[in-house]
């Protein structure tokens, strides 16, 4: 006589996958509120921890220093030149504009050699913290016009840089007398100078090149000594301004 296999009615299975329909429901629903509740209490740590910041020193600034001026201020073979001398000793970043055989007049366009005042555009747009305006020598041929060229530069490096210091240093000498023309010259541009407000230095008066021996051999443009010598008057002269 054979036995009968007991199983699951239709409504029992019905039920058996209901049931495992409805756990797996819950179990689900209970897997996404434990993530939502960890994912929270993650947050709240985050909130809660303190904040740690990293401080980085600032960046060193270097006053930049633009030079203008004639051959006695021009980059040389030796780098003894006064402005490189200048600023490399007081740590500022140096913008040399000087040019041999050039004033607040004198120019040589064929040789792209521009007048001091054609370099005021360019040293706006460097916005420098100090400028130094030395010459004049080579304007003897222009009195007349040198007192107007150096008036319209002062003035307009003024009005654009409110916020630079702006230094004129007159004709720069070698040991020899001044002509009558030399001295009217450099009487001119410290008239300007002292109209527009600006610090003169009167560098053909103190003669600071009256020792032959910081001269070159064509007795006019200053050895490396000589170099040293105008570093140094002019240092002296940028103290007492409180430079």
């Amino acid at each position: 006589m054979r036995k009968r296999r007991m199983g699951l009615s239709g409504s029992q299975q019905n039920i058996a996958v209901l049931v495992l329909v409805v756990v797996t429901a819950m179990a689900a629903v209970v897997g996404v509120i434990y993530s939502q509740s960890r994912n929270q209490q993650a947050q709240a740590a985050a909130r809660s921890a303190p904040t740690m910041t990293i401080e980085t020193e600032p960046e060193p600034y270097y006053p930049r220093l633009v030079v203008v001026g004639d051959s006695y201020s021009i980059p040389n073979q030796t780098s003894s030149e006064w402005p490189r001398k200048l600023a490399t000793e007081r740590g500022w970043r140096l913008t040399n504009m000087a040019v041999g055989g050039v004033g607040y007049v004198q120019q040589n366009l064929d040789k792209g050699k521009k007048a001091f005042t054609g370099n005021v555009d360019a040293i706006v747009a460097l916005a420098p913290d100090y400028v130094i305006i030395a010459g004049g020598r080579n304007d003897v041929s222009y009195p007349r016009e040198t007192g107007p060229a150096a008036a319209q530069m002062f003035a307009t490096l003024k009005e654009q840089l409110p916020e630079s210091r702006i230094i004129v240093i007159g004709m720069i000498h070698d040991n020899r007398a001044p002509t009558p023309t030399a001295v009217e010259v450099n009487a001119t541009i410290r008239r300007e100078a002292e109209a527009a407000g600006l610090p003169f230095v009167d560098a053909l008066t103190e003669n600071w090149l009256s020792d032959p021996a910081l001269l070159r051999e064509d007795g006019m443009h200053p050895t490396a000594e000589g170099q040293a010598v105008l570093r140094d008057r002019i240092n002296e002269h940028l103290a007492r301004l409180g430079i």
